[in-house]
């Protein structure tokens, strides 16, 4: 009796401004976002609702027997993770837990928290993100810290990830493509073709090419749309394809240039070039087939084609372009203009070959780089498309992985239906917890007395066991679409096979 109640008051802790945007953002860019809250269930289904999340939140029950059951009857519980929206009423524990198992079906997970308890799951995730305000403890757990509060620098840094993923990627490319094309083109041409090099020049190529490979590292692109993932059978066959046309080209040019085999030279109206004149012309071409790789290996698709909407590179910024442009005016000068009588190092010695043999050199280049790119462009598409080759596509993709593209399909087929992941017996009261209580509904059925409220059990009972059979009867036939598949991939692969035996 001492104390009496005068009044209540209601908290409220929304979310920031930015936040709901902020996961509209990452959902568009191929993240997945799931809630992880110590809060009561009922709330975070208030506060998913409000961030459109989806309200298919599980409660504490999960982590006790009945949760178990269901969890061996979905085969793990990473998979289980993959089909809600959330979990409510967790601990630190169970945090750890959530990220451990989605981990174990190769996903990457990223993870924000600002509370010591957050910390194991922090330092457990592939990118821990402790957001403004957060403890020490949180802070030294995470690989990101946020100083400004709100989550929009998270969608930054995945853009600018995505960024250095593609710059990275196109760097790799070249600097493959150009050592096929050095080690490949030398190797045949001092074999086959008794082809003598000057060594100082092979250096001054390297060493030009290497200020051009820094200069990638600035190069505009633009953010892929969804999570990438390096592929190295995939860059090493771009790669090699355009080293061995480009190996093709230059041989090809060293056998029409050469006075011992073609020298082509009469036919554009000039003199015979001298074995030191071809030095010449080599190193010109080998010095443009490099230079313009840069701008090929950039972009998947035609070089010209910078188009976002048709999956194109950004046009290449000035930070790139004038490093090509010094290194190939810096090649045409020496090609040019270099004395006969000045020798550096071992090997044969070059003279200039003029201005006219430099414009054929040229034009050869040009032509040669549009092939080279059209049939990247066409190894592109082979790759995106291959077949089976030794239980495996050119592209990298196992029989195993593309069945298990197949059965993501599938699990996204269930999400879109709604089909939860319950059964008549375990966690059945969790549909019915779901529905979110508004205050503008009548008050409970029993009050209206025994008669209704039986009567809207019942009814609630019957359509949720209409409703339930009908999406089992959706989910039977996407799983009976998905075994004919499989079933018409294999005779494919079957009858392909017995053919090749025939043959």
């Amino acid at each position: 009796n001492e104390y009496k109640l005068i009044g209540m008051i209601s908290l409220l802790d929304p979310p920031r401004d930015d936040t709901a945007q902020t996961i509209i953002d990452a959902q568009e860019k191929g993240v997945e976002v799931k809630m992880i809250t110590g809060d009561q269930k009922a709330i975070a289904i208030e506060t998913a609702s409000r961030l459109n999340m989806g309200t298919n939140i599980i409660g504490s029950e999960i982590w006790g027997p009945d949760g178990e059951a269901l969890i061996r009857a979905q085969g793990s519980f990473g998979t289980f993770i993959e089909q809600v929206n959330g979990f409510a009423s967790v601990f630190p524990e169970h945090k750890f837990r959530i990220v451990e198992e989605l981990q174990k079906i190769d996903h990457i997970v990223g993870m924000t928290g600002d509370g010591v308890n957050d910390a194991p799951a922090l330092k457990r995730a592939n990118v821990g993100i402790a957001v403004a305000g957060a403890t020490d403890a949180a802070k030294s757990a995470s690989d990101i810290v946020l100083n400004a509060p709100g989550l929009s620098t998270i969608i930054t840094a995945i853009n600018r990830s995505r960024k250095i993923f593609n710059r990275l990627n196109g760097y790799v490319l070249y600097r493959m493509a150009s050592s096929v094309l050095i080690l490949g083109f030398f190797f045949l041409s001092i074999i086959a073709l008794k082809f003598d090099f000057p060594t100082w020049v092979l250096i001054l190529l390297s060493l030009v090419n290497d200020f051009t490979a820094m200069a990638t590292s600035k190069d505009a692109c633009r953010p892929a749309g969804e999570p990438l993932k390096w592929n190295m059978v995939h860059t090493t066959i771009i790669s090699v394809v355009i080293g061995l046309v480009g190996i093709l080209e230059n041989v090809l040019l060293l056998f029409f240039a050469s006075p011992q085999y073609v020298s082509w030279w009469e036919d554009f109206g000039m003199k015979d070039l001298s074995s030191c004149q071809v030095v010449a012309v080599m190193y010109l071409n080998l010095a443009l087939t490099i230079q313009l790789n840069i701008f090929s290996t950039r972009n998947k698709y035609f070089y010209f084609i910078t188009s976002e909407r048709l999956g194109g590179a950004p046009p290449p910024s000035l930070t790139l372009c004038l490093p090509v442009f010094f290194s190939i005016l810096l090649a045409i000068l020496v090609a040019a203009l270099w004395p006969e009588d000045i020798k550096l190092g071992g090997g044969a010695n070059m003279a200039g070959c003029g201005w006219a043999p430099v414009g054929v050199v040229c034009l050869w280049a040009l032509i040669w780089f549009h092939i080279r790119d059209a049939i990247k462009v066409l190894t592109y598409k082979v790759l995106e498309t291959g077949s089976d080759m030794f239980y495996a596509n050119i592209g990298g993709t196992s029989r195993e992985q593309r069945r298990q593209q197949i059965k993501e399909m599938l699990k996204k087929a269930r999400k879109r239906l709604g089909l939860k992941a319950y059964k008549k017996k375990g966690l059945q009261k969790q549909i019915e917890s779901h529905e979110i209580p508004h205050h503008d509904k009548p008050k409970d059925a029993r009050q209206l007395g025994p008669s209704f409220a039986g009567e809207e059990a019942a009814s609630k009972m019957r359509e949720m066991m209409s409703n339930l059979k009908v999406l089992e009867q959706e989910m039977k036939k996407l799983t009976e679409r998905v075994d004919k598949l499989e079933e018409n991939a294999g005779a494919g692969k079957a009858g392909g096979s017995k053919k090749k035996g025939r043959k």
